[in-house]
């Protein structure tokens, strides 16, 4: 397993285990069915389904994500642990995303809550 499937995994446990952060995702959701958030290496993709019930991890690419981080490994398991941003890492060159980029910000939100 990578480091980014560990990540991956240990973000969505928390995520759903913690009221105030599923209390944050069903605001930012509020009006739609739910939200997808992908992420994509140059050798495996995943995307995160975020739902008014929980929140769920899955392998491959979905055609139609909300938002979509395409990187290094290395720069989505930073993402997603807080020590840099998706603004950040598009400034440097490191990070390329497609779809609804005001969906990052949210997205990150709720990860450094």
């Amino acid at each position: 397993m990578s480091q980014l499937e560990d990540v991956l995994k240990a973000t969505v446990k928390e995520l759903n285990s913690r009221v105030e952060k599923l209390a944050k995702v069903r605001t930012w959701i509020d009006g739609y069915r739910g939200k997808i958030i992908g992420l994509r290496t140059p050798h495996k993709a995943y995307h995160i389904v975020f739902t008014m019930e929980k929140v769920d991890l899955r392998e491959g690419e979905y055609p139609s994500v909300d938002v979509g981080y395409i990187g290094d490994e290395d720069v989505l398991v930073k993402i997603l642990k807080g020590e840099t941003s998706g603004r950040e890492e598009i400034r440097k060159g490191s990070l390329k995303t497609w779809q609804n980029l005001h969906e990052t910000f949210k997205f990150e939100d709720i990860l450094r809550s």
